[in-house]
């Protein structure tokens, strides 16, 4: 789980609106190791004012994009090649 938290974890988009990162847990009780994906909807950027003229450089405001929130913890033993995890979040 601590790979989740490294730089070079990245959360990957399938372009369904959402987006999911994973990694590999095996608990003491268990016989095997499972694939942990993690889920959440895709952050958005805020549009303020559709109509306003651009900014010059000095005025670009630095923000990040609005995330709800919101995580869904998958966890599975079925095989990564068959079921990759931009599309696993669909058989839940």
């Amino acid at each position: 789980m601590h790979c989740m938290k490294s730089h070079e974890a990245r959360w990957k988009s399938p372009g369904d609106g959402c987006e999911v990162i994973e990694s590999k847990l095996k608990l003491s009780g268990w016989s095997q190791e499972r694939w942990i994906v993690l889920v959440r909807p895709k952050p958005r950027l805020e549009l303020k004012d559709l109509n306003a003229p651009l900014p010059s450089s000095e005025e670009w405001e630095v923000t990040s994009p609005h995330w709800e929130g919101k995580i869904a913890v998958l966890v599975t033993s079925l095989n990564q090649i068959a079921y990759p995890r931009e599309s696993i979040a669909k058989f839940y």
